[in-house]
């Protein structure tokens, strides 16, 4: 092994960007976690949109709340700048750049499909401050949040998952995992199912692995499904593919990102 150049950056560990705080607040009658019906980088089977972010489902009028400190650079509409896919996609909208960068890289947030925005354009914002109140603006079915993270550029393409950049409570961390074809090629929007390893016959969450497409998963991990806010402890991850079930151990620990790699032709 060659020893890394004088200076040049080693690569920070995922779980060093769980920073954010939910941009719902404890009081709300909805998600106050990323709903995992529809994940990041879901396309419903291909009735949607790839879906660059994650979706927290309230009621209109729910406060909307800053999940870093940052300066507000975008709030308004998208009616005349495209931020999204196309023009009114996110309808009313914030973007914060924050004030914590990633290695070097400007972190942005993308909140969408407001009723309301309560922030101006170049006001500073702390943890926790309203920017606005959910709505169904823009390309939105039901009022929810749209959250993004988007890394380096504040552009549609440079996301990545907010489950692995959402700061687990205490005693939680996350799994992140890679899911792979007998090809080694990543296997997309396949169902993944999560066990308690202690109730190995007891359904606990699920959620699905990317679409294949425009997908940008993290710089380090490189995973094709992730799930947050999953308590300390031993699980069972298990994928069915063709006529097999796989089945992987996982242990959380709180505050970090275990990672677990499935691979269909072993």
């Amino acid at each position: 092994e060659t020893a890394p150049l004088p200076g040049s950056p080693t690569p920070a560990p995922a779980s060093s960007h769980l920073w954010l705080l939910p941009p719902i607040g404890p009081d709300s009658g909805g998600d106050r976690y990323p709903g995992t019906y529809f994940p990041y980088g879901a396309t419903g089977s291909g009735r949607y949109h790839l879906h660059h972010g994650v979706d927290y489902m309230n009621p209109a009028g729910t406060p909307i709340l800053a999940s870093a400190a940052g300066t507000v650079i975008v709030a308004g509409n998208d009616l005349e700048t495209t931020y999204g896919l196309k023009p009114d996609f996110y309808g009313n909208l914030v973007v914060l750049e924050l004030d914590q960068r990633f290695q070097g890289q400007p972190v942005y947030l993308l909140y969408g499909h407001m009723s309301q925005v309560t922030v101006a354009a170049g006001q500073h914002v702390e943890p926790g401050e309203v920017l606005g109140l959910v709505g169904m603006t823009g390309v939105a079915v039901g009022n929810h949040l749209h959250l993004e993270v988007r890394l380096g550029r504040n552009e549609y393409n440079c996301t990545r998952n907010p489950v692995l950049w959402l700061q687990p409570e205490p005693g939680q961390g996350v799994i992140a995992g890679l899911l792979l074809d007998a090809q080694r090629r990543p296997l997309a929007e396949t169902p993944v199912t999560f066990f308690r390893a202690a109730e190995p016959n007891k359904w606990w969450r699920q959620t699905q692995t990317y679409a294949n497409r425009e997908v940008n998963p993290d710089d380090q991990l490189g995973e094709n499904f992730a799930l947050g806010y999953v308590p300390a402890g031993d699980y069972l991850v298990k994928v069915k593919f063709g006529e097999r079930s796989y089945v992987r151990p996982v242990t959380v620990k709180p505050g970090e990102i275990a990672f677990v790699l499935i691979e269909t032709g072993q």
